[in-house]
């Protein structure tokens, strides 16, 4: 019988744990948007700048963003500018997780960043012969975007 009291004061002590560590997650997950937003314009206007690439070849428009990250790590606009410069030599895999890092800082009312990176996600997912995965990203585009016409042409195609 003893055993039986300790199995559950540890099941209950555990799920107490886990209900707890949750909620601090929903509470930091809630908070992330207003710290991001205070910053958020300058990170767009330094990602901007980085990323003009008049005179710049994509080596030094890379460096650049590298450094911008180095700076300011939680700059969603910079991340997707360096997935985009992965996903235009080819390199699938880097541009994946740049995108991922991109989609975590980009806030939620960042419709159209939001929908360029599922759009690039869908590509890469394209390019590993994964159309399930591709039409997936696709629907979360246009969950952001909705009346983007050659995004739901896009998916159509997809699917038939």
């Amino acid at each position: 019988m003893k055993k039986v009291k300790s199995d559950i004061f540890y099941i209950c002590f555990i799920a107490f744990m886990l209900v707890l560590f949750v909620i601090s997650m929903y509470e930091a997950i809630l908070k992330r948007p207003v710290h991001l937003e205070a910053i958020n314009a300058s990170y767009l206007k330094n990602a901007k700048v980085v990323v003009d690439f008049e005179g710049k070849d994509l080596m030094q428009t890379y460096d650049n963003l590298m450094a911008e990250l180095e700076e300011h790590p939680e700059n969603g606009y910079a991340h997707l500018f360096v997935a985009t410069l992965w996903y235009a030599v080819g390199e699938y895999d880097e541009a994946s997780t740049s995108v991922d890092k991109a989609l975590r800082y980009l806030l939620p009312a960042e419709h159209e960043f939001r929908a360029s990176a599922y759009l690039m996600k869908s590509g890469i997912a394209l390019s590993q012969d994964d159309k399930e995965a591709a039409i997936g990203y696709l629907e979360n585009a246009l969950k952001e975007t909705p009346d983007d016409e050659a995004l739901q042409q896009r998916l159509d195609d997809l699917i038939e």
